[in-house]
């Protein structure tokens, strides 16, 4: 399998996604007692007898600094996949990750790479190239692997997936969003969001994704290619996963009829 044989699907962050549910998410998040430091970037910290004390930030443009108090740090630097060691070894695929077939086996016949590292080929999605970094994937690349070395033949059939749970509020998307017109349903509100979200279509196929009961479609060529969802119901979201799979053709009242079109 060639790596960039076909176009590297792009899954969109929830910024990206609606743009109502960040709004949605940051004044829930604000409401809860969060400061949110926009516009600037962390520069280092500072401390004494391995403890931290301060975390230094400074404007993304370069300009003013500032400093925050703190007596805890998580930092999240985002994921690279830290293949390096084999990068004159074996065939790199599209998004810095490790070429693989359809049983998660690399240009060597004798190494397998599973997980966050493989780049490997969307059975649903006409073999486009994805490196997928969620858990429920390093499981189940896992799985398929030891069971090709096994001698299955079973090719791995994944439908891309993302979910968040903070304070009350919890989303889930499924599918994809490339090139997708979005189709809202809904209307966010802090403190009850009203349903709301966006089918995306392509090619009359669709999928699904999701934010707390308002979300969006995804629609290309025609077709719902992902969707989103926030605060549905297990049922609901359940609806919007089917959706994703199954990729409908997307009806010209697609908004009005919001999450009922994917509990059809």
């Amino acid at each position: 399998m060639a790596g960039g044989a076909k176009t590297d699907l792009q899954i969109l962050t929830l910024a990206s996604l609606t743009p109502n549910s960040l709004i949605l998410n940051l004044e829930h998040a604000t409401d809860k007692g969060i400061t949110l430091c926009k516009g600037q970037k962390v520069k280092g910290f500072s401390g004494e007898a391995g403890s931290v004390s301060t975390v230094n930030l400074e404007a993304m443009d370069g300009g003013a600094k500032t400093e925050l108090q703190a007596s805890l740090v998580v930092v999240g630097v985002g994921a690279r996949p830290n293949v390096e060691l084999f990068k004159e070894q074996l065939e790199m695929g599209a998004m810095g990750g490790i070429q693989v077939d359809a049983s998660f086996k690399t240009s060597d016949a004798d190494v397998y790479a599973i997980g966050d590292v493989a780049t490997f080929a969307l059975k649903m999605y006409e073999g486009a190239m994805l490196r997928q970094e969620h858990v429920t994937h390093a499981r189940q690349s896992a799985s398929h692997a030891v069971k090709a070395i096994y001698g299955s033949t079973t090719e791995y059939d994944y439908l891309p997936f993302f979910y968040s749970r903070v304070f009350d509020l919890a989303w889930v998307f499924y599918g994809t969003s490339e090139g997708a017109e979005v189709v809202l349903f809904g209307k966010p509100e802090v403190g009850g969001a009203a349903k709301h979200g966006a089918y995306f279509v392509k090619d009359g196929k669709s999928g699904v994704g999701g934010a707390a009961k308002h979300g969006a479609y995804f629609v290309t060529d025609g077709k719902v290619v992902g969707g989103f969802l926030e605060s549905g119901s297990a049922d609901e979201n359940a609806s919007m996963q089917k959706v994703a799979k199954e990729r409908p053709a997307a009806p010209a009242d697609l908004a009005a009829q919001g999450i009922a079109f994917a509990a059809k």
